[in-house]
């Protein structure tokens, strides 16, 4: 399975927030500041085998992104989030971006 491969889907999250808590639960995924006032998440998926589990949640200023398959499972994935350039951004608790 490769996640490059896999039609991106995307969700926005609207934001008016200072700092964000992303949280990946280790899956990859690339951080991006742009000049956008929302929040914009692209997921790509892939999955052959197992049990599919998806997420992509915001409570607060925490978003909760995972992607993944449980079981004998055969799935890859990956994200990429576009966030304001004014955010700070800790990801998975390490500061990922310094917003300006």
């Amino acid at each position: 399975m490769d996640a490059k491969t896999a039609k991106p889907e995307s969700k926005r999250f609207p934001y008016a927030g200072t700092s964000l808590k992303l949280l990946t639960h280790e899956v990859a995924t690339k951080l991006v500041a742009t000049d956008r006032k929302d929040i914009k998440v692209t997921r790509w998926f892939d999955s052959a085998a197992g049990t599919v589990h998806l997420k992509w949640t915001l409570k607060g200023d925490t978003l909760d992104i995972d992607a993944g398959c449980s079981g004998l499972a055969l799935c890859d994935a990956r994200f990429t989030v576009e966030v304001p350039k004014h955010l700070t951004v800790t990801k998975d608790g390490h500061q990922a971006l310094q917003g300006h």
